[in-house]
């Protein structure tokens, strides 16, 4: 279903939202996902892919990768520090103008 609804609308960029990780946050994660050789194959595909979000690991981490998507592992509320992520997409004309990883500290608000 993945494949057809990226070539369907392949004029649009998508952002993938997932609770495991196609990608480790860390170089020393181990992967869990079932199928990710699979996966990653529909996903090599398309071009029209920004990026993919996921947590499970509670770690903060963004990189791309070799094929220009952006893996974004978002940190748990609930873990020290109590944070979470908002990513900034700026986007103009099918072009990714810059992508800004804003991550807060709770416990530093003051209410």
């Amino acid at each position: 279903w993945l494949d057809n609804l990226l070539t369907k609308y392949s004029k649009k960029m998508f952002i993938i939202f997932q609770h495991s990780p196609i990608e480790p946050p860390r170089e020393e994660t181990k992967l869990s996902m079932l199928n990710t050789e699979k996966y990653r194959e529909i996903l090599k595909k398309h071009s029209n892919i920004l990026l993919m979000s996921s947590g499970h690991y509670h770690q903060d981490s963004i990189k791309q990768d070799e094929d220009g998507i952006w893996h974004i592992s978002a940190p748990a509320f609930i873990d020290n520090p109590h944070s979470y992520q908002m990513i900034k997409i700026t986007y103009d004309e099918n072009k990714l103008k810059s992508l800004k990883d804003i991550t807060i500290d709770v416990t530093k608000i003051k209410v």
